[in-house]
């Protein structure tokens, strides 16, 4: 998280956003994400590590979204904007929804359930930058979902690359993540009115519907949205 925010805030380095019109006044929500990388995890050996730690360079040269996405790879960040403009950044630890759709704000929805089987992935292969390997890319040990590849009949793999981080346990957090999101058993676009730009710069959001049984008590994860303001949607 501080990585992030002083890229984002260097004017010689970065991006060069205001610090005070972006980052200020979301300064204790940025602070309380930077608290749960820091978390300390117990490893196999009864040593303990941060729960994320970033450690990677970069040239002048490299394109800006590309040092925003290897520093939010080592955490499975989330970054948006809030609805007042400032940045939100969530990190991969989940956290109760706080803003709930009822059937009073949903329009519409088209989801898809499960996963096409031409589409199942069941191993997440990673490399990190292993400090015994010089802290050159190195792969860890595959994350790998059993009972899927037992009923598939094989194994398919999905390639994944963590080149910000130095520990494979940390990976291996960040392999089992990515192969949760990828086995969701549910996933599609909530239509809703203007009650939505609630939920901007929100990860997760519950859903209470009384009307559509898929509803009836969940949570989502928000991958992207969209406003359109003419249609008040």
């Amino acid at each position: 998280i501080l990585q992030l925010v002083h890229f984002l805030t260097d004017a010689t380095r970065g991006l060069g956003l205001d610090w005070d019109t972006c980052i200020a006044p979301n300064l204790t929500a940025l602070q309380a994400q930077a608290d749960i990388c820091d978390e300390q995890l117990a490893r196999a050996d009864g040593t303990t590590e941060n729960r994320y730690r970033s450690s990677g360079f970069f040239y002048m040269t490299t394109d800006p979204v590309e040092v925003i996405g290897s520093i939010l790879a080592t955490c499975d960040g989330w970054m948006t904007e809030n609805g007042d403009g400032t940045v939100a950044i969530v990190v991969g630890k989940y956290q109760a929804p706080s803003i709930t759709f009822t059937d009073a704000h949903i329009i519409g929805f088209e989801i898809s359930k499960g996963v096409p089987d031409e589409e199942v992935i069941n191993e997440i292969r990673f490399t990190f930058n292993a400090p015994d390997n010089d802290y050159r890319e190195a792969p860890g040990v595959p994350w790998d979902d059993a009972a899927s590849i037992a009923e598939v009949g094989r194994v398919r793999s999905k390639q994944v690359g963590f080149n910000w981080v130095h520990s494979w346990t940390q990976a291996r957090r960040l392999a089992k993540r990515a192969m949760a999101r990828n086995q969701a058993s549910m996933r599609g676009t909530i239509t809703t009115t203007l009650y939505g730009l609630q939920a901007l710069g929100k990860r997760w959001v519950a859903v209470q519907s009384d009307i559509i049984s898929d509803f009836s008590n969940i949570v989502i994860e928000i991958s992207k949205a969209r406003i359109d303001i003419a249609s008040s949607r």
